[in-house]
């Protein structure tokens, strides 16, 4: 029972964050058609400036919206990274990303079982103290 509801739980979680990932795609893809837009805009004003006696208002005012697209289009693929961090680190994948792997010394995982070594010399003067206390 415990099982179902946890793999349940986890299963919620993976699809949520591709929905996230989906729904950030989406905007990436709304901020950069905007960005282009406004590129485009700018560019063909500053080329008719001369002929069409376009304002320098009009060119810095569609410069600050042209930032602030590139502003929001930079947020936007930030929040799309973390949906994909998310995704990662819901399906488990994240620390193996960053080179985690977890290993039992018998699975390889220490070089000559230093870790054992320790434990065991540990142990080892755990016991001789005891020893030793015991004689006084």
């Amino acid at each position: 029972m415990f099982y179902r509801e946890t793999e349940k739980l986890a299963t919620g979680e993976i699809k949520s964050a591709v929905y996230k990932i989906n729904l950030q795609r989406q905007r990436v893809v709304v901020a950069r058609q905007k960005v282009q837009g406004l590129r485009s805009r700018l560019y063909e004003l500053e080329k008719t400036r001369d002929v069409n006696d376009v304002s320098i208002f009009e060119i810095s005012n569609l410069r600050g919206r042209l930032y602030e697209g590139e502003s929001n289009l930079i947020t936007q693929m930030v929040s799309l990274k973390l949906a994909e961090v998310s995704l990662r680190k819901s399906q488990g994948m994240l620390a193996l990303e960053c080179g985690f792997e977890p290993k039992l010394c018998n699975e390889g995982g220490c070089k000559e079982a230093r870790c054992c070594k320790s434990e065991i010399q540990m142990s080892k003067s755990e016991t001789n103290s005891k020893s030793k206390s015991r004689m006084f």
